[in-house]
Order: C-alpha cells, then structure tokens, then sequence
C-alpha cells in the first residue's frame, strides 16, 4: 500500500510540474505580465549602481542621446552626494525602451549601472474627515500643519551650551 501512494503523489507531482511548465497559455502568465505592466511607467526608469559623484546633468547629457529627457531626479545625502540610484523620464516610451536597452549593464563614470523600468509613484489617500470623530480631525490638522512647519526645537528645551 505505500509503494502505490508514493506512485500515485510522482504522477501527481508530474501533472502538476507540466501545468507549471505549460507554453504560456494559462492565465497565470497573463495575469503575472498584466501586473508588471499595471506597476510600472515604460517612461520611467530606475537607474541604479551610479557613482555617488554623478549629478543630475551628468546624467540628462548621457541619456539625451536617446530621447527627450522630461524629468532626472538624483537622490541625494545630507552632504549633497548621490545615493547610488536615479530615476528618469522620457517624454516617449520609445526612448526609454532604447535607452534601458542599450545602456543596460554599460560602464557610466566607472561603473556598470542597472537599469529596470520604475514603479508608478504613489499616489496619496484621500482622507475622509467625515467618519472621523472631532478627536482624530484635530489630530489629522495637527499632523498636517507639523508637516508644514519648518521650525526646529523650542529654545526652551536646548541646553544653553548646545551648539
């Protein structure tokens, strides 16, 4: 009785292995690129592995060659240097596709960059203040004007000998 389980679970594990296998007509592949193709923007590349001395013009000026660069957006640290990573957006998608193939695993500045297609950027959640009690609105307006204020601490709880 063993010996026919154990038969019976390969032969089930192989129907299950040539589903998985399949040619790419079963939907789980449809549905796997549509996600892919719903979560990025094909105008928008995410550049990474640049040189933490590459600034923004060094950039446009590479990636002009292969279209209208509409937007480079160079992360950089609290001492102006980059983090090793970019975002681009061309005008056309074409020129994405021609940039992200051609530079794809090419030398820029001393180093071999890596490029993928980026993500879409989130968008912000609408909040609806209308299920929210007058408690949480106050603290929603708190919260929003304490992103706006650009003030530091209150000279009351600096030391006097802090520099």
């Amino acid at each position: 009785p063993m010996k026919g389980r154990s038969e019976l679970d390969r032969t089930n594990a192989s129907k299950t292995d040539d589903k998985v296998e399949g040619d790419g007509d079963d939907e789980s592949t449809s549905d796997d690129e549509t996600k892919n193709n719903n979560g990025t923007d094909p105008k928008r590349l995410f550049i990474r592995n640049i040189a933490f001395e590459t600034t923004e013009d060094d950039l446009k000026e590479h990636f002009s060659v292969y279209g209208v660069v509409e937007e480079c957006h160079l992360p950089v640290d609290d001492l102006g240097n980059g983090k090793g990573f970019a975002f681009i957006t061309f005008e056309t998608a074409e020129g994405a596709y021609s940039a992200r193939s051609t530079l794809d695993g090419a030398d820029f500045r001393g180093r071999l960059i890596h490029i993928l297609e980026a993500r879409k950027a989130p968008a912000e959640k609408a909040v609806d203040t209308a299920n929210m009690n007058f408690k949480e609105q106050q603290e929603l307006k708190r919260k929003q004007q304490s992103m706006k204020d650009q003030t530091g601490w209150s000279a009351s709880f600096v030391r006097g000998d802090a520099v």
